[in-house]
């Protein structure tokens, strides 16, 4: 039997009979899969569980991919895609004969050409084919994506395009394995040798070597002799790490995976300092997903925090991804099968009692396997709670406007003089936004918030995205606008709504570990003035 629990442990429901496979929640979706008869054909097929437990999208497709921004690409039983929204509403007429998942509210769409191969473009959220389909696909990050127009005699350069489908970064670069930007970079080659530029198509590292991989944290590796050679150096080209290494992975943390050319692995730091030799079967630096570092000889897995010292959950057996959430699911020596969920500080907080356990998502919920004979407590999803103040709080008596969404909630006040407030500090296990709301002249009101999530930097835009719309789908207003307004590792996505009248600016800012929110209202109905502008762009969300 599988089910959903919450970050109590607490079983909230269990996945519906017929169903057999089932996966984490997405923007408020998961993905099921179970036997079901479609078009007089008896087959698997996929549908999607909605937060309450119900099948809100029957079994019907062959294939899907998650949903994001409300929109979904799926494949019918006849082997076409479309778009679908919550409902499981075709939302645009146009189909396609290949999706892909949604990247920052984009999705490549490709036909097949007759030629062969295929020719591809990307639609929105709302379905909104952005260009002909006449490019090569490709995933946006960052706000862009890397691509290359097809014509008669093939594929030409690549440049970079926005998500209005404009040339951002003229088409003049070869393709240097996978090009996309991560932290304001990205790597393309130019004249046989590889460099990286910025957004303005500026090159940040000289284009002088015909490799060059796992750039992170100020340093990339160079490949030497047969490119197995690695020796990580600066953005000036100066030999930072000589090595040599078999292989590399990028610096996250302050540490990076390295090997030989005989498979095995260890782990240094940004001074080639070995926290662990390359004598082990596997390593892994895991320390924004589950806090600590891990290496493995043969069935002999040690897990170790940061500074390489051992972990301090003793006897620790497994530990599993912690996915969005804060918690780890972990097993132990003496538990057996059984698992149970950790922070990433060691600290037991749910017993182990589960035959399978996997992370938190978003939504508070992690999917697991219950065990036969076992009595399991029931509760409620915790909405907000991993993240933030209760949203279920009822809205004080002098609120303006007050707003939920999943990670968070805060109310907006009057306009008059400039508040500010902070909730109280929060219990074990649940963190609180410190909220700041400041009313200005003319009826403009700015809030602030701080939402202490959790992620990896490269999925910091796309969470950042994701929190905006998941606030615009709360408060029912329109989008007239969207844009990635990102500088350096500062991830910022902003959206333009109106509601009734109403003009929005909602900013989400990712930078690190570390999210803030803030949303102008303009409450008297004028809309892009040069004082709000002004105000805006001298706002900085950091405490």
């Amino acid at each position: 039997r599988k089910a959903y629990i919450n970050t109590k442990g607490e079983v909230v429901f269990e996945v519906p009979d017929g169903i057999k496979y089932a996966y984490d929640f997405e923007d408020g979706m998961a993905r099921i899969k179970g036997v079901a008869t479609v078009n007089g054909k008896r087959d698997w097929y996929y549908g999607f569980l909605d937060l309450k437990g119900n099948i809100a999208i029957p079994l019907q497709f062959k294939k899907v991919y998650d949903f994001s921004s409300g929109a979904a690409a799926v494949q019918f039983a006849d082997g076409k895609w479309y778009i679908i929204n919550k409902q499981g509403q075709k939302i645009q007429e146009r189909v396609f004969d290949r999706a892909s998942w949604f990247y920052e509210g984009m999705c490549e769409v490709c036909d097949k050409a007759a030629s062969g191969g295929y020719h591809c473009s990307w639609v929105d959220s709302t379905g909104k084919l952005i260009l002909p389909l006449e490019y090569v696909g490709g995933t946006y990050s960052e706000g862009l994506v890397a691509t290359a127009k097809i014509g008669s005699s093939g594929i030409a350069s690549y440049g970079f395009l926005d998500k209005k489908g404009n040339v951002v970064i003229p088409f003049q670069f070869k393709q240097a394995g996978s090009t996309s930007f991560d932290n304001g970079l990205a790597r393309v080659q130019k004249n046989g040798k590889t460099g990286l530029i910025d957004k303005t198509g500026k090159f940040v590292v000289e284009p002088k070597y015909g490799t060059l991989n796992s750039v992170g944290e100020g340093l990339f590796a160079i490949g030497f002799g047969n490119f197995s050679d690695f020796k990580f150096y600066d953005f000036d080209y100066n030999l930072v790490i000589p090595g040599p290494f078999g292989g590399v992975d990028p610096f996250e943390n302050g540490h990076a995976v390295v090997s030989s050319d005989d498979y095995k692995y260890g782990i240094i730091n940004k001074k080639g300092e070995y926290i662990f030799p390359i004598e082990y079967d596997g390593a892994y630096n895991d320390i924004e997903d589950r806090g600590m570092l891990i290496v493995y000889k043969g069935k002999d897995w040690m897990y170790y925090g940061p500074d390489g010292k051992e972990h301090p959950m003793d006897g620790l057996d497994w530990a599993g991804s912690a996915h969005d959430g804060d918690l780890i699911p972990y097993s132990t020596q003496s538990s057996g099968d059984k698992r149970g969920y950790m922070t990433k500080d060691g600290e037991m907080v749910i017993e182990p009692q589960f035959c399978k356990a996997g992370g938190f998502s978003i939504s508070g919920l992690a999917l697991v396997t219950l065990c036969e004979g076992v009595r399991y407590v029931t509760g409620d999803r915790q909405v907000g709670t991993a993240y933030s103040n209760d949203p279920e709080e009822e809205s004080t008596s002098d609120s303006w406007q007050s707003f939920s969404f999943d990670q968070s909630r805060f109310d907006v006040s009057l306009p008059g003089e400039p508040t500010v407030e902070a909730p109280e500090e929060g219990t074990k296990g649940q963190y609180q936004s410190s909220v700041k709301l400041v009313s200005g002249d003319d009826g403009y009101i700015i809030t602030y918030q701080e939402l202490p999530l959790h992620v990896k930097a490269k999925k910091a835009l796309e969470l950042s995205e994701t929190i905006g719309k998941n606030f615009i789908e709360r408060i029912g207003a329109n989008i007239t606008d969207e844009r990635d307004i990102s500088n350096g590792d500062m991830k910022v996505h902003e959206f333009d709504l109106e509601k009734e009248g109403v003009y929005y600016h909602t900013r989400v800012y990712v930078q690190g570990n570390d999210s803030w929110m803030i949303v102008f209202l303009n409450v008297k109905g004028k809309k892009n003035s040069e004082q709000e502008k002004k105000f805006l762009n001298s706002f900085d969300p950091r405490p």
